[in-house]
């Protein structure tokens, strides 16, 4: 995926959030404690579908920012 170019034309909203997508998407980490907090999530959800999850099963993923 290409990394998007901020704008100042973006809504207030994209601008607030284009921090946290740097690092989720990109793994850019601009904030230690978001990263941390956010690979924490990352991996119990994993280990969440891996505990139900049959081997081989596929995961749609649905609307799941924050």
């Amino acid at each position: 995926m290409r990394r998007p170019q901020p704008s100042s034309t973006w809504p207030e909203s994209w601008q607030r959030s284009y921090a946290f997508d740097l690092n989720e998407v990109f793994g850019e980490v601009s904030d230690t404690g978001y990263a941390y907090a956010y690979a924490e999530r990352h991996r119990r959800t994993m280990d969440a579908v891996r505990s139900v999850a049959q081997p081989g099963a596929r995961v749609l993923d649905i609307a799941a920012g924050n």
